[in-house]
């Protein structure tokens, strides 16, 4: 980021233009997003204010958070509808602007601005992930992506057929395949984050901002 400047008017919301990389970006804010960037001891980094960015080191690296949510999914030969997600940690890291690398993790923070540096990261819990949030990609090719593109590296991954492949130690309830956790999970309105394998590669979203998101 070359420069930031926020502006204050009474009466009105905020507006925040950045200038990066010969770049200029004008949005207006909300002052409870705007404070949620600023830095204290308990917040993180200071940030561009942008919809689901937690992170950037303004050049190849960026860290976001996805809410709760629901995905339709294909385990095996088997469709199931309407899985609830519990908040997702995505960190990308590009090259030429293109996603070369991911990362993924879950949180049990339900918006943005409830993530602390403390917050813990937890094993994604779904077949063909890593403990250390590298993800088994199979075929697929991520850097079609962009660098910030997290819905495509998303979509991608959710609408990849699952199967058998590390789904051990992803589930408390479903300790030996996490399959069985989400096929029991279909229909259901929120997924059970107190279930959700705390990470031993990433033990909170401070440490991944230590080691620099995705290496």
């Amino acid at each position: 980021m070359e420069r930031m400047v926020i502006t204050f008017v009474e009466g009105k919301l905020p507006t925040v233009e950045v200038v990066a990389k010969g770049v200029h970006s004008k949005k207006t804010v909300s002052i409870a997003a705007l404070l949620g960037a600023m830095v204290t001891e308990a917040s993180l980094p200071p940030i561009w204010v942008e919809d689901n960015l937690v992170a950037t080191n303004g050049l190849d690296q960026n860290i976001f958070f996805v809410p709760p949510h629901k995905r339709d999914l294909l385990i095996d030969d088997l469709y199931i509808n309407d899985v609830p997600i519990p908040g997702l940690i995505i960190a990308l890291k590009s090259d030429n602007n293109k996603a070369v690398n991911v990362l993924l993790f879950a949180v049990t923070e339900k918006r943005k601005e409830n993530l602390r540096k403390t917050s813990f990261l937890y094993k994604m819990p779904f077949p063909n992930t890593q403990s250390s949030g590298a993800v088994c990609w199979g075929s697929s090719d991520v850097s079609q992506y962009g660098e910030r593109d997290w819905q495509g590296v998303l979509t991608e991954f959710f609408s990849s057929q699952f199967n058998g492949d590390l789904i051990k130690k992803a589930s408390k309830a479903h300790p030996e395949d996490i399959r069985e956790m989400l096929i029991e999970l279909t229909g259901k309105e929120e997924y059970p984050v107190n279930d959700l394998v705390a990470s031993p590669s990433c033990a909170s979203l401070s440490e991944l901002l230590e080691k620099g998101g995705v290496r």
